[in-house]
């Protein structure tokens, strides 16, 4: 998915198997194309990003709270977030 239309899309909120929010997608896949793990990478306009790989299953399981994020590391705020990966302006 690339360019984002919406708001929550702009903040990095993306729906899996979903072009919802985005002006570029790939079509659905079919349900049996759904892969057990997931690579996903996010790049900013820099170029600078991360990725990781995640099971779906994993990630439907986890039990969310509002202002939570799902992470490998378990649920998180977007403070949380932040801290851990340097952001906030901290310089």
């Amino acid at each position: 998915m690339s360019d984002p239309t919406t708001p929550s899309a702009k903040e990095g909120i993306a729906r899996l198997w979903s072009g919802e929010g985005f002006a570029r997608h790939a079509p659905e896949p079919a349900r049996s194309a759904i892969p057990r793990t997931l690579d996903i990478g996010y790049s900013d306009p820099s170029g600078d990003g991360r990725d990781g790989v995640f099971a779906p299953r994993t990630i439907s399981a986890a039990k969310l709270t509002a202002g939570q994020y799902w992470t490998a590391d378990g649920p998180r705020t977007a403070a949380e977030i932040d801290a851990q990966l340097g952001c906030g302006g901290a310089g």
